[in-house]
């Protein structure tokens, strides 16, 4: 009796968030994940949240079964944690594609930023961003076009700069509009110097970047070198406790 009670009060549990998801979902839902979705995928933060949670509360009946067959409280926690891994991992996949696009924007922006300094030594701010737009990388394109529209409307705008690309939190990109603007808001005289400063800036940057990247695939290739190891160390202790089994059954 007091198990059906107790399956009972789970099922009526997992009927309410089933049709309070609504609920549920902003009380689960990580601060970042409209953040990521805007900057990964097109799809919407309700969609994905609702697949998430019907996913996870799929895996919650498996606690109802596990408390039918009797079985020990340990299949119970399993349950759970598998059923809060389920919830989690698409969000980390999230957070693994943003990561990644931040590592090639990092790599791909001072290599655009040069080409526009180049341009910026005989044309203006705007029709250099305009110039660069068809050899920008694809990843910044449609940023860069609201970007350029902002500043025809008001082109000495400090927070135009800054909010460009201030998604993927970049450091060395704010810093590199607010170069920008210096060189767009200060008169003739100055303006080399400013632009002399981007380009050493940006020569900086490429140097770093460059430089990890080459340990990025430095350290691949030695992870790649401690797999024949690894597997011989499995082989040796399989192994070992063979023979230790071998001696425990003749004594």
């Amino acid at each position: 009796m007091e198990k059906i009670i107790l399956i009972g009060s789970i099922l009526l549990v997992w009927v309410l968030l089933m049709i309070n998801r609504d609920v549920l979902s902003h009380l689960v839902k990580e601060s970042d994940v409209d953040q990521l979705l805007k900057m990964t995928s097109n799809q919407s933060s309700e969609k994905f949240q609702d697949r998430r949670l019907l996913h996870s509360l799929s895996i919650v009946l498996l606690v109802v079964l596990s408390i039918y067959y009797q079985w020990e409280l340990l299949y119970v926690l399993i349950w759970i944690v598998v059923a809060i891994v389920v919830y989690k991992m698409p969000y980390f996949r999230l957070k693994s594609e943003f990561n990644k696009k931040v590592k090639q924007l990092k790599y791909e922006f001072p290599i655009w930023l040069r080409q526009l300094q180049i341009l910026l030594q005989n044309n203006t701010v705007v029709v250099s961003l305009q110039k660069s737009h068809h050899f920008a990388p694809v990843l910044i394109q449609n940023h860069l076009l609201s970007f350029i529209e902002k500043l025809r409307l008001d082109p000495q705008n400090l927070l135009t700069y800054i909010g460009f690309l201030e998604d993927y939190e970049c450091v060395e990109v704010e810093r590199a509009m607010k170069l920008l603007y210096r060189y767009n808001s200060v008169g003739k005289e100055d303006s080399m110097k400013q632009l002399n400063r981007m380009i050493a800036s940006t020569s900086k940057w490429l140097r770093e970047q460059r430089l990890d990247n080459q340990d990025s695939q430095s350290q691949m290739k030695q992870w790649w070198g401690m797999l024949p190891l690894f597997g011989v160390t499995i082989v040796f202790i399989t192994m070992m406790m063979q023979t230790f089994v071998a001696l425990l059954e003749r004594g």
